[in-house]
Protein backbone atom coordinates (compact mmCIF):
# COMPACT_ATOMS: atom_id res chain seq x y z
CA UNK A 1 0.00 0.00 0.00
CA UNK A 2 2.49 1.99 1.15
CA UNK A 3 4.45 1.90 -2.61
CA UNK A 4 1.12 2.69 -4.44
CA UNK A 5 0.67 5.91 -2.47
CA UNK A 6 4.16 6.98 -3.03
CA UNK A 7 3.86 6.33 -7.19
CA UNK A 8 0.69 8.09 -6.36
CA UNK A 9 2.48 10.76 -5.15
CA UNK A 10 5.34 10.88 -7.73
CA UNK A 11 2.98 10.64 -10.63
CA UNK A 12 0.89 13.65 -9.09
CA UNK A 13 3.79 15.86 -8.23
CA UNK A 14 4.98 15.09 -11.73
CA UNK A 15 1.88 16.30 -13.06
CA UNK A 16 1.94 18.97 -11.22
CA UNK A 17 5.72 20.43 -12.11
CA UNK A 18 4.82 19.59 -16.27
CA UNK A 19 1.26 21.70 -15.63
CA UNK A 20 3.45 24.03 -13.93
CA UNK A 21 6.01 24.16 -17.11
CA UNK A 22 3.38 24.62 -19.58
CA UNK A 23 4.08 27.58 -21.95
CA UNK A 24 1.01 30.38 -21.30
CA UNK A 25 1.91 32.18 -24.74
CA UNK A 26 -0.22 31.26 -27.26
CA UNK A 27 1.30 30.44 -29.93
CA UNK A 28 4.59 31.85 -28.93
CA UNK A 29 6.13 29.68 -31.94
CA UNK A 30 4.80 32.06 -34.45
CA UNK A 31 4.14 28.63 -36.89
CA UNK A 32 0.33 28.77 -37.04
CA UNK A 33 -1.32 31.07 -39.65
CA UNK A 34 -0.35 35.36 -39.49
CA UNK A 35 -4.68 35.50 -39.38
CA UNK A 36 -4.48 33.33 -36.38
CA UNK A 37 -2.14 35.57 -34.17
CA UNK A 38 -3.74 39.20 -34.43
CA UNK A 39 -5.42 38.59 -31.28
CA UNK A 40 -2.23 37.95 -29.77
CA UNK A 41 0.52 39.75 -31.74
CA UNK A 42 0.37 43.13 -32.93
CA UNK A 43 2.07 46.81 -33.27
CA UNK A 44 1.10 50.30 -32.91
CA UNK A 45 3.32 51.20 -36.09
CA UNK A 46 3.19 49.59 -39.90
CA UNK A 47 6.48 47.98 -39.44
CA UNK A 48 5.84 44.93 -37.97
CA UNK A 49 4.97 41.38 -39.37
CA UNK A 50 5.49 37.81 -38.97
CA UNK A 51 7.82 35.98 -41.31
CA UNK A 52 10.23 33.48 -42.83
CA UNK A 53 12.85 33.72 -41.25
CA UNK A 54 14.51 31.13 -43.59
CA UNK A 55 13.79 29.05 -46.57
CA UNK A 56 12.81 26.18 -44.18
CA UNK A 57 13.87 27.46 -41.18
CA UNK A 58 10.94 28.78 -39.24
CA UNK A 59 8.18 31.73 -38.77
CA UNK A 60 9.31 34.68 -36.59
CA UNK A 61 8.12 37.86 -35.87
CA UNK A 62 9.95 41.20 -37.52
CA UNK A 63 10.03 44.37 -36.78
CA UNK A 64 11.91 46.90 -38.98
CA UNK A 65 12.71 50.77 -38.94
CA UNK A 66 10.45 51.86 -41.96
CA UNK A 67 11.88 55.43 -41.67
CA UNK A 68 13.43 58.11 -39.59
CA UNK A 69 10.98 61.05 -38.76
CA UNK A 70 12.04 64.15 -38.91
CA UNK A 71 10.26 66.91 -36.71
CA UNK A 72 9.72 70.74 -36.95
CA UNK A 73 12.00 71.24 -33.81
CA UNK A 74 15.07 69.33 -35.71
CA UNK A 75 14.88 66.28 -33.53
CA UNK A 76 14.92 62.74 -35.31
CA UNK A 77 12.79 60.18 -34.19
CA UNK A 78 12.59 56.48 -34.49
CA UNK A 79 9.71 53.89 -33.51
CA UNK A 80 8.19 49.93 -34.71
CA UNK A 81 7.33 47.77 -32.37
CA UNK A 82 5.40 44.22 -31.51
CA UNK A 83 2.99 43.74 -28.87
CA UNK A 84 2.07 41.07 -27.37
CA UNK A 85 -0.95 40.69 -25.30
CA UNK A 86 -1.07 37.74 -22.84
CA UNK A 87 -3.98 37.15 -20.66
CA UNK A 88 -2.59 36.00 -16.69
CA UNK A 89 -3.46 35.72 -14.05
CA UNK A 90 -3.57 38.76 -11.16
CA UNK A 91 -0.65 39.11 -8.23
CA UNK A 92 1.11 35.81 -9.67
CA UNK A 93 5.28 35.88 -10.29
CA UNK A 94 6.05 34.74 -14.02
CA UNK A 95 9.26 34.09 -16.11
CA UNK A 96 9.41 34.95 -19.39
CA UNK A 97 12.20 34.13 -22.59
CA UNK A 98 12.55 35.15 -26.01
CA UNK A 99 14.76 34.67 -28.57
CA UNK A 100 16.28 37.55 -30.91
CA UNK A 101 18.79 38.72 -33.64
CA UNK A 102 18.93 41.42 -36.13
CA UNK A 103 21.09 44.31 -37.60
CA UNK A 104 19.25 46.74 -34.99
CA UNK A 105 21.73 47.66 -32.55
CA UNK A 106 19.57 47.70 -28.97
CA UNK A 107 16.09 47.26 -28.50
CA UNK A 108 13.93 48.42 -25.28
CA UNK A 109 11.52 45.90 -23.25
CA UNK A 110 7.85 47.16 -21.62
CA UNK A 111 5.77 45.00 -20.06
CA UNK A 112 2.55 47.12 -18.95
CA UNK A 113 -0.92 46.52 -17.77
CA UNK A 114 -4.00 46.64 -19.12
CA UNK A 115 -4.17 50.12 -17.62
CA UNK A 116 -1.46 50.97 -19.11
CA UNK A 117 0.81 51.59 -16.06
CA UNK A 118 4.11 50.14 -16.19
CA UNK A 119 5.14 47.05 -14.66
CA UNK A 120 8.39 46.13 -13.09
CA UNK A 121 10.73 43.68 -14.96
CA UNK A 122 14.01 41.82 -14.01
CA UNK A 123 15.83 41.07 -17.20
CA UNK A 124 18.62 38.64 -17.60
CA UNK A 125 21.26 39.34 -19.50
CA UNK A 126 20.37 43.13 -17.52
CA UNK A 127 20.84 45.90 -19.90
CA UNK A 128 24.18 48.15 -19.49
CA UNK A 129 24.53 50.39 -16.38
CA UNK A 130 22.33 53.95 -16.98
CA UNK A 131 20.77 52.14 -19.82
CA UNK A 132 17.23 50.22 -20.32
CA UNK A 133 18.19 49.41 -23.71
CA UNK A 134 19.73 45.67 -24.57
CA UNK A 135 21.97 44.48 -27.05
CA UNK A 136 20.98 43.30 -30.55
CA UNK A 137 23.11 40.09 -31.74
CA UNK A 138 23.52 39.12 -35.86
CA UNK A 139 22.88 35.39 -34.35
CA UNK A 140 19.78 34.22 -32.21
CA UNK A 141 20.36 34.88 -28.61
CA UNK A 142 17.90 34.52 -25.66
CA UNK A 143 16.48 36.99 -23.20
CA UNK A 144 15.04 36.31 -20.09
CA UNK A 145 13.46 37.85 -17.22
CA UNK A 146 10.87 37.96 -14.35
CA UNK A 147 7.81 40.21 -13.45
CA UNK A 148 4.82 40.39 -11.21
CA UNK A 149 0.97 40.87 -12.60
CA UNK A 150 -1.08 43.36 -10.37
CA UNK A 151 -4.57 43.31 -9.84
CA UNK A 152 -5.33 42.87 -13.92
CA UNK A 153 -3.96 39.58 -14.99
CA UNK A 154 -3.86 41.20 -18.43
CA UNK A 155 -0.74 42.47 -19.72
CA UNK A 156 1.07 43.58 -23.08
CA UNK A 157 4.97 42.94 -23.58
CA UNK A 158 6.14 45.44 -25.92
CA UNK A 159 9.26 44.86 -27.85
CA UNK A 160 10.21 48.01 -29.77
CA UNK A 161 12.84 49.79 -31.60
CA UNK A 162 12.77 53.73 -30.03
CA UNK A 163 14.91 56.69 -30.28
CA UNK A 164 14.96 60.18 -30.10
CA UNK A 165 17.86 62.34 -31.14
CA UNK A 166 16.68 64.88 -27.85
CA UNK A 167 18.59 61.36 -25.71
CA UNK A 168 21.45 62.12 -28.26
CA UNK A 169 22.64 60.48 -31.50
CA UNK A 170 20.26 58.47 -33.95
CA UNK A 171 21.77 54.42 -34.02
CA UNK A 172 19.34 53.41 -35.78
CA UNK A 173 19.04 53.50 -39.55
CA UNK A 174 16.01 52.83 -41.85
CA UNK A 175 15.88 48.96 -42.61
CA UNK A 176 17.55 48.05 -39.19
CA UNK A 177 15.41 45.17 -37.77
CA UNK A 178 14.89 42.87 -35.16
CA UNK A 179 13.56 39.39 -35.21
CA UNK A 180 11.91 37.28 -32.32
CA UNK A 181 11.05 33.36 -32.33
CA UNK A 182 9.82 31.51 -29.03
CA UNK A 183 8.27 33.66 -26.41
CA UNK A 184 7.41 31.70 -23.58
CA UNK A 185 6.03 32.67 -20.79
CA UNK A 186 5.77 30.48 -17.52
Amino acid sequence: MKAFIFWLLLLWAAGGFAIAAENLTPLGDFEAPAESLKQFVGSTFRKMSIIMEEIGRNHCVKVEVASIEQRNDGEQGVHANAIFTLALEPNTDYHFSFDLKGTAPRFLLDLREKSGRKLPVTMMPAPPLKSSYYEVTGNWKEYSGTFRTEASGDVKLFVTLWHNTFYGKMFYAVGDYILLDNLKIK
